[in-house]
């Protein structure tokens, strides 16, 4: 008996369901009637957000794009933020990416939970 383990979990909409084939046209629908039972078994696609339970990964979306470019180009990422804002790139300041980081499971942290985990921000924002 084959039996796939889910190592992945649907954090969105499922969405686009497009059905491929049903019944006899269905390639492994014998082990399928054998392992589930009988039913009216189609074979769809569909796209969906999802992140891999391991890591906390996610693999769809601007959410994905951000991960990618805090770890991997950050260089590239910190230079766009200051070509966009000019006003603060005249500053010369040196960005920080403490969030999205791949070393600490990806976490997004927000609000309070920002400011413990970034002491040197939260140091400069209570000294003004």
């Amino acid at each position: 008996m084959i039996q796939f383990a889910m190592h992945f979990e649907i954090i969105g909409d499922i969405e686009n369901v497009e059905a491929l084939a049903a019944g006899g046209r269905i390639q492994d629908i014998m082990r399928i009637q054998k392992q589930y039972g009988p039913g009216r078994w189609r074979k769809l696609k569909c796209v969906a957000k999802v992140r891999e339970k391991e890591h906390l990964k996610t693999f769809a979306g601007s959410q994905l794009q951000i991960q990618i470019y805090v770890n991997r180009q950050t260089d590239e990422l910190s230079q766009n933020i200051l070509d966009a804002l000019p006003s603060i790139a005249s500053l010369n300041p040196k960005l920080r990416w403490v969030s999205p980081l791949e070393s600490k499971k990806l976490v997004e942290y927000q609000d309070r939970a920002f400011l413990k985990a970034d002491p040197d921000t939260r140091s400069a924002l209570m000294s003004k």
